[in-house]
């Protein structure tokens, strides 16, 4: 997605909010895929290792649903076209370490055979179901020697393996998305309060993964940023940046307007005969200039509906003029004021 005008933090949200929606659907899906994980699947925290149990395989095998949704699992963790790859395919995905039907035959070495159950080497997930369930018979078979089962166990270990180390790939994928989507609704509702987003490790995080997603070409106002690529994360650092800026020049000009009405307000009860020169903003004030430009609109526009403020306003623009010779001519000598 590519935009060439300025962008603003709204703009920038608005972008955002429609990344977090993407996700979420994603999310939505991961959550299905989750479930069927945990059919067969867990993490054992103690031993920090990820296991696919052979127990849990056999009980989804005992029903029709649990069937398909073992089929359903394989498809995921091998891919849909796992049994679809032409030779020529298989061969170059293979040389990827991306896994295709060629490594069946060694998954399935030495269990081949039509000894105690039909087992050979499947050709669709429908046969691939059907192998594992034989072989489970088989290990489950007590009339059968233990030294018997070792061949027809391999292909088994094999697949749980495969099945586990998918499973940990996808919980990082998952757990991620899942802190995502968190952390993106943490920082939505604050920009919807007008409160500060405090870039804390978890906000650097969230900026992290999501440079991983969709780039995004912007043409920042102050050039900033021009037509270069980012990623979502940095999308989100200058909304981050652009939100807490505008806040902070928000409550900056709140306090302006609190000591220019303040000035005005001292000022206005004072008679002109009486009033001193420390009633104004002093000319060393960080803030002098705006105070000065506000304080002079304002009694500017006091004055067009009250010709009383006259003298108020001269001396007003006086003290202004004063504070900008002050602030642009410096003494170069004693006796000469050069700009």
């Amino acid at each position: 997605m590519k935009k060439n005008e300025d962008n603003s933090s709204k703009e920038f949200f608005v972008l955002l909010k429609e990344k977090l929606s993407e996700i979420k659907v994603i999310n939505h899906h991961f959550e299905k895929i989750y479930d069927l994980y945990n059919t067969c699947c867990s993490y054992n925290s103690k031993a920090d290792t990820y296991l696919c149990y052979q127990e849990k395989i056999e009980n989804l095998l005992n029903n029709k649903k649990g069937k398909k949704d073992f089929k359903n699992l394989l498809m995921e963790v091998l891919g849909p076209h796992f049994f679809d790859y032409s030779k020529e395919d298989e061969k170059n995905l293979q040389k990827q370490n991306i896994a295709t039907s060629l490594m069946l035959p060694k998954i399935f070495e030495g269990a081949i055979g039509f000894k105690y159950k039909n087992i050979e080497i499947p050709k669709n997930y429908d046969e691939f179901v059907e192998q594992i369930e034989n072989i489970i018979e088989i290990l489950n078979n007590d009339s059968i020697s233990d030294d018997e089962k070792r061949k027809y166990a391999n292909p088994l270990v094999v697949v749980e393996n495969i099945i586990a180390s998918r499973y940990k790939e996808f919980l990082d994928s998952y757990n991620n998305q899942k802190f995502v989507i968190k952390k993106l609704d943490e920082v939505f509702n604050l920009y919807n309060k007008k409160k500060q987003i405090k870039i804390n490790d978890d906000i650097n995080l969230l900026i992290s993964i999501l440079d991983k997603n969709i780039e995004y070409t912007v043409t920042h106002n102050g050039d900033a940023i021009t037509n270069k690529e980012l990623g979502f994360g940095e999308v989100l650092k200058y909304f981050i940046l652009e939100h807490n800026d505008l806040l902070l020049k928000k409550e900056k000009e709140k306090q302006l307007n609190k000591r220019i009405n303040s000035y005005y307000k001292d000022l206005t009860k004072t008679p002109i005969d009486v009033m001193k020169k420390e009633q104004f903003p002093s000319y060393i004030d960080a803030d002098a200039l705006e105070l000065y430009e506000g304080l002079v609109k304002k009694v500017g526009d006091a004055y067009e509906k009250n010709n009383n403020l006259a003298d108020l306003f001269g001396i007003t623009q006086s003290m202004y003029i004063g504070y900008l010779v002050n602030r642009y001519y410096k003494d170069s000598d004693e006796n000469t004021k050069t700009k």
